[in-house]
């Protein structure tokens, strides 16, 4: 079994879509390609608690994000906290 870690920056295609077909397709395809079993995806902005599957790929992308209603994009921060 092969479990990784990849960090996608993000999952949405266009506003006017209710749901990410498109983007889930093209990373259910790289992950066939590589043959992962199971991958933990980050920065995907996605909104709520839902899921999709992706049958072609065999891939069942399952999520908890902000709101809907809160902002979803990463702000860059400058400088360095200790």
């Amino acid at each position: 079994m092969i479990v990784v870690a990849w960090t996608v920056r993000t999952m949405l295609d266009r506003e006017a879509r209710e749901r990410p077909e498109i983007r889930t397709a093209l990373i259910a395809r790289e992950l066939t390609r590589y043959t992962i079993d199971i991958a933990a995806l980050s920065e995907t902005r996605m909104a709520d608690e839902k899921s999709i599957a992706e049958p072609k790929g065999g891939y069942t992308f399952l999520w908890r994000g902000k709101a809907r209603d809160k902002d979803r994009v990463h702000v860059r921060k400058t400088g360095f906290s200790a």
